[in-house]
């Protein structure tokens, strides 16, 4: 029976790990797609310093 609970805890585990991966996997994939992207008028002027102020 302990045998068994082992087992199950480490398939368990190796789920979470995977789970966890595809997790990082897709950020990873998200943030390159952000860097990768041209930025917009709008995001450009909240960056650019007002000129007449």
């Amino acid at each position: 029976m302990r045998t068994v609970m082992w087992v199950l805890l480490a398939v368990v585990a190796l789920g979470v790990g995977v789970a966890s991966a595809f997790q990082v996997r897709g950020a990873l994939a998200r943030e390159r797609e952000y860097h990768g992207a041209p930025a917009d008028d709008a995001a450009t002027a909240a960056r650019e310093p007002l000129e007449n102020g």
